[in-house]
């Protein structure tokens, strides 16, 4: 600016002695407030005004009105799982995400039905035979509660680099639970112990004596055994999202394995002066004698699903509900066996047939349902960081067509096919008892509390 104005001087000085007559204009410097002025140049064809010129302090100032401010560093919202685009004006999410969680579960398993008495009690003079005064249900006739069930659930997901599908993989499995009924006598016969069961023959009800004053000491010991796991894979495609909620569907595979044991197992010691047949031979004091059955199932599903994931998030809450639906075959299994076996006389015997597992229903049946599985999960959580989460939660399944073991039980039965009966070995009409194979639903439901992370 200086040079400009001493050019301008100059010229003034220099042009005066030629362009007398002519006005100039007063020429002021800027002291506060930068002013514009015009200045003239000088030519050999006369005078002409030039472009107004601003000083470099006017540039200045008005770069000093109106500064430029930084944006502030963004940061991104904590990404949904799936992980979804950003908000304008913030970091892009990463170009890939995987993320894992896992959970500590605790589930409720619907009760095992047990559809007959298996054992019985009363006086002495009853034999433990429904109907005879005193005789009451000690075990059966009721469900058996497995109480709560600890477990864990894996899962594994990625999604694309929009975020907008991507894949993941659920498995769960349940601990092995049992449930055990062990009443025993003492030396006496006391309490009196039996297990009911109906005469195919003469369609009265009678016993097998596990326990009575003056015949035998002993003891029954019933159990249930159950095992659960699944496992899902699913696709995800987005549907809507924005910076508090998004909305996804799923489609995939899902596969469920439940397997439960109902074991009945009675034994007896022979009080003196007594006897019993057994296999066709008679044993007496001091023999022992165990009787045995077991029925087994699998219930194996398989099949497509859909449903859909959203996630509700509030600063560093979050909220996710995820809705899917099963539709395929479950694959169901009962496998029935049953074993007897007396140590005495000098000789130890084992052979095939108990008391409701005899000849006439032991072996393996499979057979195929058509069956859905709804199931519901949702979970609250907190993102301690952007990339680890901790929630709690609630699932709800249910599965249409299942068999369990309690259910299958035949109390009918022909005392020809029982090898502790004196009738053993004889006509075999009616045959029963028979293979059972009654389906019925199921329903399994708990809480879960998990930590995910992301990457």
């Amino acid at each position: 600016m200086r040079t400009g104005i001493l050019s301008s001087l100059t010229l003034w000085i220099a042009g005066s002695s030629w362009a007398l007559g002519q006005a100039v204009p007063p020429v002021s410097l800027p002291v506060v407030s930068p002013p514009t002025f015009a200045s003239t140049s000088v030519s050999d064809a006369g005078t002409s005004p030039a472009a107004p010129l601003v000083p470099t302090e006017t540039a200045s100032a008005s770069a000093a009105a109106e500064p430029t401010v930084a944006d502030p560093e963004p940061t991104c919202l904590p990404d949904p799982v799936p992980c979804q685009p950003c908000p304008p004006k913030q970091k892009k999410c990463p170009p890939g995400m995987v993320w894992a969680s896992i959970d500590y579960i605790l589930w409720w398993v619907e009760e095992a039905p047990i559809a007959i008495p298996l054992v019985t009690t009363g006086p002495p003079a009853s034999l433990g035979i429904l109907g005879n005064f005193g005789t009451r249900v000690i075990f059966g006739n009721e469900d058996l509660d497995y109480s709560v069930i600890s477990g864990g659930r894996i899962s594994l997901g990625v999604s694309n680099r929009e975020h907008t599908l991507g894949l993941f993989g659920t498995v769960f499995m349940l601990e092995d639970k049992s449930a055990t009924f062990t009443p025993t006598s003492n030396p006496e016969g006391l309490p009196l112990l039996a297990r009911p069961f109906i005469n195919a023959v003469t369609g009265l009800e009678t016993s097998l004596i596990s326990a009575a004053p003056g015949t035998a000491s002993g003891g029954v010991n019933m159990g249930t055994d159950l095992f659960l796991w699944g496992a899902e894979a699913n696709g995800v495609v987005q549907i809507y999202s924005d910076v508090m909620f998004s909305l996804d569907g799923l489609l995939g595979f899902q596969f469920l394995d439940l397997e439960e044991k109902l074991r009945m197992h009675s034994d007896f010691n022979l009080a003196p002066g007594n006897s019993q047949s057994f296999f066709g031979q008679t044993f007496s004091f001091p023999a022992a004698f165990q009787v045995h059955d077991a029925f087994h199932t699998k219930n194996y599903f398989y099949g497509g699903q859909v449903g859909v994931l959203t996630e509700l998030r509030c600063n560093r809450f979050y909220s996710t509900f995820t809705a899917r639906c099963g539709i395929g075959s479950t694959h169901q299994t009962l496998t029935i066996n049953g074993t007897s076996r007396v140590a005495g006389n000098g000789q130890i015997l084992s052979v095939p047939g108990g008391l409701l597992a005899v000849a006439s229903n032991i072996g393996r049946e499979d057979r195929n349902f058509f069956t859905v599985v709804p199931r519901g999960e949702v979970n609250v959580g907190y993102e301690l960081t952007r990339w680890m989460r901790v929630y709690v939660g609630y699932t709800f399944i249910y599965w249409s067509s299942v068999i369990r073991p309690g259910m299958q039980l035949d109390r009918v039965v022909n005392l020809a096919q029982v090898p502790l009966s004196q009738f053993y070995g004889g006509e075999v009409d009616p045959i029963r008892p028979r293979s059972m194979f009654n389906p019925t639903d199921i329903w399994i439901q708990g809480v879960n509390f998990g930590l995910a992370v992301r990457y």
